[in-house]
């Protein structure tokens, strides 16, 4: 089975510090999120646990930002500040590539544990769009991806964990919103190069790994 590719260059980490930080995302125990957390608080709640483990930060969410202003606080994040805010930029990188075209795709070379998805949103007078955080990426013979495993908090009921197959993928952007791609926390965290990258890597990954 394959699982993702281990990038380099996103989050800007060294590799042991990576490891790490997927190591963190990847045993993420739903049962411990915090009480009444939506998507974009969990996504931001476990992004800043997993820089914790991989590098001894402390508080990395505060270098985040709403409405021009350091957060202080997990609360009061949307989804919307990694996509449609002044601050989406500061806070959220997406896969891009040379041209500026974002990766968007179900079976996507570039999603590796930590990997994070941002939907919009359908109806802005309800809600933000939605965050999903990837714990885990299964992938066949030839290294499509079968499905994810994924955490996510949610406004009414308790955060979860649970696979998401193609099928599942389509109901959420018919449900939620337009899917607008995989990225990463962080100012240029995800460069188009390290997009490329990350293709080059996983395509010689398939040709020469075996089931």
């Amino acid at each position: 089975m394959y699982t993702a590719p281990d990038g380099r260059a996103p989050r800007n980490l060294s590799e042991t510090q990576r490891d790490l930080y997927k190591d963190s995302i990847a045993n993420i125990d739903v049962s411990k999120a915090p009480a009444g957390v939506v998507c974009s608080t969990y996504a931001t709640y476990n992004f800043s646990n997993a820089m914790n483990a991989a590098t001894g930060a402390v508080d990395s969410y505060k270098e985040l930002k709403h409405d021009g202003k350091n957060l202080v606080g997990l609360w009061g994040f949307y989804a919307s500040d990694f996509y449609s805010t002044a601050d989406s930029t500061e806070n959220f990188s997406f896969y891009t590539d040379s041209n500026g075209n974002r990766d968007n795709n179900f079976n996507s070379p570039n999603i590796e544990v930590g990997t994070v998805g941002v939907f919009g949103t359908n109806n802005p007078n309800e809600f933000t769009g939605h965050i999903w955080t990837v714990a885990g990426v299964n992938r066949d013979k030839d290294g499509n991806v079968t499905s994810l495993d994924i955490v996510e908090g949610h406004t009414k009921s308790p955060a979860e964990r649970h696979s998401v197959d193609s099928k599942e993928f389509n109901s959420y952007i018919r449900g939620t919103g337009p899917f607008l791609g995989w990225g990463e926390f962080g100012k240029n965290s995800a460069l188009s190069r390290n997009y490329q990258a990350q293709q080059t890597e996983v395509n010689t990954n398939a040709s020469t790994s075996k089931e």
